[in-house]
């Protein structure tokens, strides 16, 4: 592939330039999951995306949290937290992410952590086991 088989990729490239990216810089941010990833009622197409939606305070809905634990769990105010650690086997269909949580009580603050599950559920990575 040369430029001259792609004029547009001058037009692009300018672009870029102007912006102050790269190719190479756009295409990480593509690659590494900048690009949305929720998919309708399915869930996430990576169990890490599933866990750093859950982190982010977004657990609300049906996109994020498994069928038997959605109707079961008030998570309106679900606290934000970090993103610990994501534990799936490759080409698994179930595993688990740990999150830590500050936790402020008699003026100091510490860090709580919690493991979850995520499921394959619907297609899509759910969290699921809120509830214990």
């Amino acid at each position: 592939m040369t430029d001259l088989q792609y004029p547009q990729l001058d037009r692009i490239r300018s672009i870029l330039r102007a912006l102050g990216l790269t190719a190479t810089a756009v295409s990480i941010a593509v690659l590494s999951g900048c690009a949305t990833d929720e998919s309708a009622d399915a869930g996430f197409r990576t169990p890490h995306s599933a866990a750093e939606a859950f982190a982010d305070g977004k657990p609300g809905d049906s996109t994020l949290i498994c069928k038997s634990d959605l109707d079961k769990a008030n998570l309106a105010g679900w606290p934000k937290s970090r993103l610990a650690s994501v534990d799936v086997a490759s080409n698994g269909e179930k595993g688990t992410f740990t999150v830590d949580v500050p936790v402020t009580a008699d003026g100091g603050t510490s860090t709580q952590s919690f493991t979850y599950d995520l499921v394959m559920e619907d297609g899509g990575w759910k969290v699921c086991g809120l509830l214990g």
